[in-house]
């Protein structure tokens, strides 16, 4: 699955707004095991373990929309949808909270 949210902020704007949000999410949801790997300042790689299943996923910062894509299990799939609207609510309100 792969999703792009538009944002209005700069580029190095959005990279720090990423990196908090990122941040706030592997404390916030811990029980997860999450990690992340920055290859480079664009491009968030994200593990995290859900009852026994790793998943796998990312986020590209771009100039003017983040790029978010997971790898998702085919149990999982008929989610994608809900999953989607959960992004979406969630980019905006660090968006909101960035201005």
């Amino acid at each position: 699955m792969e999703h792009a949210a538009p944002h209005d902020l700069s580029l190095t704007e959005a990279q720090a707004l990423a990196h908090r949000a990122i941040d706030s999410y592997a404390q916030q949801f811990s029980k997860y095991a999450p990690t992340c790997a920055w290859p480079t300042e664009n491009q968030a790689e994200i593990t995290f373990t859900v009852k026994t299943m790793e998943l796998r996923g990312g986020l590209t910062v771009m100039s003017d929309r983040f790029v978010i894509w997971l790898d998702v299990p085919l149990l999982l799939r008929p989610f994608q949808r809900r999953a989607v609207h959960v992004i979406d609510d969630e980019v905006r309100g660090w968006l909101a909270k960035s201005k």
